[in-house]
């Protein structure tokens, strides 16, 4: 479902800028006055604690107002529950930041997947900042994004919803690096609902992320402000409520992402090894184990192979990774599993499942700890096009 381009006059884009500047500096601010005050969890009174989420917490403002059937559509999130979002994420920034950052449609359709269960369709409308070389994560742009629902709880609509989006690093007041993640609803002229159907209904949110560095752990701490309105005309807020904390816990699956993409860039940089050195050498590929990625830039998707690792089957080899042979097989034809990544053979207590990036959905294949540290230690650059496995 392709979506034309938003063509935006030079007073649109300045508009644009300053809506983002403001959410992003007024979030901030109420970010450094949270840990002003020694990062204490809020007032008992004002908000409550709804959901747990590994080292996140959501917490809904108590005081909503009465639900209004008159309420206009530009100020429906005024009846939307305003939520909180604080704790910790394992990663560093700079993974958080990698996992959540989407310049094409189809970089954005396989990082909705991770991010929402019940996305269906997307498109980048309009890129107006791109990365720079001081900043690589810097984006400024319009999207759209139609799902199924937005929470756990399922409704007889579908749900579109049009936003602005801005990603990046900046300093604060105190000399302080720290990451930022604006999400909020717009409404274009251009395209007032983007789908005419009369069963998709538009959504408005907010979200506006800012990230930090735990100086002495690969923790980043998270504090972030949202809330989203489905745009129904039920009166209860059960819904909205569901849907603002999954939105809020989205977050969480960012250094998900984020390995996601490293593991298929490592993926495409072996495939390349291994076709160069064959090319070169015309001799059987050598078994030894490369720890360090060599080549910098993705081999095109098509030349990888996709069959499922699981499926693929070693000869009687020993364990790449810790040595062992597959059990019984002096007297049957066992074997290892494939890693998905380097494609040697690893036994079940040497590999987890980890998702790769692919142009039709991301692929569940078993990948070797060697592989998974080797990925860590790639140097990517969020400018560069998204490593895709072919379909």
């Amino acid at each position: 479902m392709a979506r034309p381009k938003v063509r935006l006059r030079d007073g649109d884009v300045e508009a644009f800028r300053n809506l983002a500047h403001s959410v992003i500096s007024r979030t901030l601010a109420h970010e450094c006055e949270y840990r002003r005050r020694g990062c204490t969890e809020p007032d008992a009174h004002e908000w409550k604690l709804v959901k747990r989420y590994n080292g996140l917490r959501v917490y809904k403002c108590k005081m909503q107002p009465e639900f209004q059937p008159s309420l206009s559509q530009e100020n429906a999130l005024a009846r939307a529950p305003t939520a909180v979002c604080i704790g910790t994420i394992d990663g560093s920034l700079e993974d958080v930041l990698y996992g959540l950052h989407t310049k094409t449609r189809r970089e954005m359709h396989v990082t909705n997947a991770f991010l929402n269960r019940g996305h269906l369709e997307c498109a980048v409308l309009s890129v107006i900042e791109h990365g720079s070389d001081r900043d690589p994560f810097k984006q400024l742009a319009l999207k759209w994004i139609l799902a199924q629902n937005f929470g756990d709880v399922k409704s007889g609509n579908y749900h579109d919803v049009c936003t602005i989006e801005s990603t990046g690093t900046g300093v604060d007041g105190r000399g302080e690096s720290f990451g930022y993640r604006l999400i909020k609803s717009v409404d274009l002229t251009e395209y007032p609902q983007l789908s005419t159907s009369n069963d998709v209904v538009r959504a408005r949110m907010t979200m506006c992320c800012i990230f930090r560095q735990d100086a002495n752990s690969r923790t980043v701490r998270v504090y972030s402000k949202g809330m989203l309105d489905m745009g129904e005309e039920a009166p209860s807020f059960v819904p909205n409520s569901d849907a603002t904390c999954t939105m809020m816990l989205s977050i969480a699956s960012a250094t998900e992402i984020a390995e996601a993409k490293r593991l298929t860039l490592l993926a495409l940089q072996r495939a390349e090894y291994s076709a160069c050195r064959s090319q070169r050498t015309c001799e059987p590929e050598d078994s030894s184990r490369e720890t360090e990625a060599t080549v910098t830039s993705p081999l095109p998707a098509e030349t990888f192979d996709l069959h499922d690792s699981f499926l693929q089957k070693m000869p009687s080899d020993p364990c790449s990774v810790c040595g062992k042979k597959p059990t019984m097989s002096k007297f049957v034809r066992a074997s290892h599993r494939s890693c998905g990544v380097c494609k040697q053979p690893v036994c079940h207590k040497c590999h987890v499942k980890r998702r790769l990036f692919a142009r039709s959905d991301a692929i569940v294949v078993a990948c070797c700890k060697i592989c998974i540290i080797a990925s860590k230690r790639l140097r990517v650059d969020p400018r560069e096009p998204c490593p895709m496995l072919s379909a």
